[in-house]
């Protein structure tokens, strides 16, 4: 004991605590163990005989070519269905991305913008567009994407398009009957 009633000895510092560093017995944390040993009563890894190192063997250099123990193909070798190293898996990987067609992005916000700035030469040029782009991503394959870009500008082309031939009509009829009953109530 302590002067001052704290327990003192080869297992606790001065203020009572365990001093610092690994249990005896034990490596220090972080330290690695040998290859192959593993912890003690720890069972052999996955394909490995109990006392046996792992791999096949010790240290030495299998020949290029041989094959190591267990009927494995030695370092090198590609083993069965698998490309040698730095060769790409065939089947795999992903082709081109598909883009979408510049004509239907520019047929929707022609159509889009039929109904802001000018009512029909924008959805006139929107259903040329789209006609063109229509026919361009069939023709492309499957690389180039907007169908519903295109579905999307011809149907709102066609409303603006119908609204203001309706609208027309209604101002034409509108005029007549203004015009013929201002003519029937003038003496």
């Amino acid at each position: 004991m302590s002067e001052y009633g704290r327990p003192e000895g080869p297992d606790r510092d001065s203020y009572g605590q365990q001093p610092y560093g690994p249990p005896e017995g034990q490596p220090p944390y972080g330290a690695q163990q040998p290859y192959g040993a593993g912890q003690p009563g720890q069972q052999p890894s996955y394909g490995e005989q109990p006392g046996q190192a792992p791999y096949g063997g010790g240290y030495g250099q299998q020949p290029y070519g041989g094959e190591q123990a267990g009927g494995q193909p030695a370092y090198g070798q590609p083993a069965y269905g698998q490309p040698a190293y730095g060769q790409p898996y065939p089947g795999y990987g992903y082709g081109p991305t598909p883009q979408t067609d510049g004509a239907a992005i520019a047929a929707l916000i022609l159509s889009i913008a039929s109904w802001v700035i000018c009512p029909l030469i924008p959805a006139i040029v929107a259903l040329v567009l789209g006609r063109n782009s229509k026919r361009s991503i069939a023709e492309s394959g499957g690389m180039k994407t907007g169908e519903g870009l295109v579905k999307a500008a011809v149907i709102i082309s066609w409303i603006n398009i119908a609204f203001y031939v309706l609208v027309t009509i209604v101002v034409i009829i509108a005029v007549i009957v203004a015009a013929t009953q201002a003519g029937a109530a003038s003496p």
